[in-house]
């Protein structure tokens, strides 16, 4: 079992520095506390860091590192502890690197080397050993929080008894094994019978023992039966092939006349050439409607450029006669506005003037004139080019175009019908020489099976018999030793049966003794989880009995059920009676009753490994476990930390005045502007 002694740490949350705690001095009920200079209280002083630490040092934090890691330095996160281990000084030491040195033995490098070290010191399954150590905020007790499953597989790992569930399996294993053996035992003997009812039908198919019954005189008729019918199978058989040899003279050949495709090559030649020229003549036909298009494109242009001067040359010339009136009355000395008489200087100046805006306008005039003719001819020019346009060039496909195309098409029906023709000729003859060629292989067959059955038949008759004759001991000796051998397959088959039925026997006694085995050790299995609940039930109602307002309740955990079905289901039933009221389950209690049964059932629990096992470690963290309860119920629960009788430390982490009131000895965890220390372990 561990027991941490000392527990320093650097790079984490607000810890800076390194800080160490001596847990040697303490009591086994001890506070830590917190002090924020910066707020004058205690909140946010880095209380739960420092178990955060511990949980690092083991691999148990659910946080991720990078959220541990302190952000006020670039140190890396250190953490190491000193602990006994059943006597053996241990150092644990985890950063960048897991590192191990157990009585002087290092371990360290690979991180699956390592990991495998601490497990094997932890000796406990990690997710089992992280709330066995620490009671995070707001966490029920863990031991009542597991599923019905999870409470058999924690108490049998915890106390050892892993090996059973797994000597079960093993049981399992060897019985799948068995059962297989079984089975093949069983085919066996099957097989075996089969082969014993065939020695027994051959013994008896090879009926009695051989007689002389066999002369000279049989022999010679015999050979001369077979010399005849011989002689009669080889002159049928050269009769035969004179047929076939005469057959295959007449055996048709396919040959195929080329059929002359001069005509196709000249015809398409000729298309193709025709087709590319009328390609040709659309390709100029078309370039040349694009100038056209672009010709009257540019005149209409012009149309407008000489319709604009045309315009302004009409506006041109009405400005021209008024100004020309106003000329004649200033040289009249008018006022060419008002009509008055207009005898300044300034008359010859204004004179001047229209008479220089006439001589423009006049060139407007002059300019619109020439448009009046130039418009002429391009209209001209315009209605000779549409007429151009209104021209279309028939490209449709020309009669020689057609007459090609039927060309062509006619000279490859006549090949078509060339080679259907010769395919037919070809076809016919191969067909009737087949039908001749299988008619003569029918009747040959029918006519040789005859002969050559009648030759086997006195030929095989002949060997018997002059087997017979010649070796009457031999087929005498040769009868013996085949009754002799299928006796001893006999004799072989019913001991092979006999062998395998006892060994049947064997493994079917050996799978029932399994079967009983595995039985006693489910029975076993389910004495301890009882028992365990029992001791576990007996020591929690001894920690609340010390609870003034629960001294007459009674915990009782109910371990192994059976369903409706008769099948055994592992689970545990947890209820509690108190104040004259029964079985009342335990997670239906609420306030500080619920947390205090929660923490004596857990502390139950927790002695009862140590005591079984001497696994775990001697410290239990409680992380603000009184969150929610009144002064009252807070007492309660601590009158449970108080007399738990436990060897573990129980740490509290809280800052309530209540729980300074009730505990001596204390952490107190200092923060002072960005970081936090340990100020001292009292």
């Amino acid at each position: 079992m561990l027991k941490l002694r000392t527990l320093r740490f650097k790079g984490i949350g607000r810890f800076v520095e390194t800080q160490e705690i001596s847990f040697e001095q303490l009591s086994n009920l001890i506070q830590v506390d917190g002090q924020n200079n910066n707020t004058g209280g205690s909140s946010g002083a880095g209380k739960s860091t420092v178990f955060n630490a511990l949980d690092f040092l083991f691999g148990l934090n659910s946080i991720s590192n990078s959220a541990l890691q302190s952000r006020l330095t670039e140190d890396p996160i250190f953490v190491e502890g000193e602990f006994d281990l059943d006597g053996q000084p241990l150092i644990v030491s985890r950063g960048k690197k897991l590192k191990i040195t157990l009585n002087g033995e290092v371990t360290t490098g690979s991180s699956e080397i390592s990991e495998g070290k601490l497990d094997q010191i932890l000796s406990i399954p990690r997710e089992l050993f992280r709330p066995m150590l620490h009671k995070k905020q707001r966490e029920p007790g863990f031991f009542l929080s597991f599923t019905p499953s999870k409470t058999n597989s924690f108490l049998t790992d915890c106390l050892g008894l892993s090996s059973f569930k797994n000597n079960i399996e093993d049981i399992d294993a060897k019985i799948s094994d068995l059962s297989k053996m079984i089975s093949s035992l069983t085919s066996n003997i099957e097989s075996s019978k089969i082969g014993l009812k065939a020695s027994q039908d051959a013994i008896v198919a090879l009926g009695e023992p051989p007689t002389k019954d066999v002369d000279q005189d049989t022999i010679l008729q015999l050979k001369s039966k077979m010399d005849s019918a011989k002689k009669d199978l080889d002159l049928l058989l050269s009769t035969h092939q004179v047929e076939k040899d005469e057959l295959n003279r007449y055996r048709p050949t396919n040959n195929l006349i080329p059929f002359d495709s001069n005509n196709i090559k000249r015809y398409e030649d000729e298309l193709s050439s025709i087709v590319s020229e009328k390609h040709k003549l659309e390709l100029l036909e078309q370039e040349k409607l694009n100038k056209l298009n672009q010709l009257l494109s540019d005149l209409k242009m012009k149309q407008s450029e000489h319709n604009s001067k045309i315009k302004n040359g009409v506006v041109a010339k009405e400005k021209t006669a008024k100004l020309a009136a106003e000329v004649l009355k200033i040289r009249q000395n008018l006022c060419p506005t008002c009509e008055q008489t207009w005898s300044s200087d300034n008359i010859r100046s204004k004179e001047s003037q229209l008479l220089e805006e006439i001589k423009e306008l006049r060139n407007d005039i002059a300019s619109a004139e020439s448009a009046e003719s130039d418009l002429k001819l391009n209209q001209e020019q315009y209605k000779d080019i549409s007429d151009k346009l209104s021209i279309n060039i028939d490209f449709k496909e020309s009669d020689r175009e057609k007459e090609l195309k039927a060309l062509i098409s006619e000279e490859k029906r006549k090949e078509s019908e060339h080679v259907a023709s010769f395919n037919k000729t070809n076809s016919v003859a191969n067909e009737d020489f087949l039908s001749r060629e299988k008619s003569l292989s029918g009747r040959h067959k029918i006519e040789s099976d005859s002969l050559n059955g009648q030759f086997e038949l006195y030929r095989r008759s002949l060997e018997t018999a002059v087997m017979k004759l010649k070796n009457y001991d031999e087929i005498k000796g040769r009868y013996e030793t085949s009754l002799k051998i299928l006796k001893e397959q006999e004799a072989s088959y019913l001991q092979t049966i006999s062998d395998i039925e006892l060994s049947l026997n064997e493994k079917t006694k050996d799978v029932e003794i399994a079967e009983e085995l595995k039985k006693a050790i489910k029975s076993y299995l389910s004495c301890s989880f009882d028992e365990a609940l029992e001791v576990i039930s007996e020591n929690a109602t001894k920690i609340i009995q010390n609870i003034p307002n629960m001294a007459n309740a009674t915990i009782q955990l109910e371990g192994t059920k059976e369903t409706k079905d008769g099948k055994v289901k592992e689970e545990v039933n947890s209820v509690i009676h108190m104040d004259g009221e029964e079985n009342i389950p335990i997670k239906t209690l609420s306030g500080g009753e619920r947390a205090a049964v929660d923490i004596a059932i857990d502390i139950a629990v927790l002695g009862l490994i140590e005591e079984r096992t001497n696994k775990g470690i001697d410290v239990f963290i409680l992380d603000e476990p009184f969150t929610g309860l009144d002064s009252a119920n807070i007492e309660m629960v601590l009158e449970v930390l108080k007399n738990a009788n436990t060897h573990k430390k129980l740490i509290v982490v809280d800052h309530n005045p209540v729980v300074k009131e009730q505990i001596s000895d204390r952490i107190t965890v200092v923060r002072d502007g960005l970081t936090s220390k340990i100020l001292s372990s009292i």
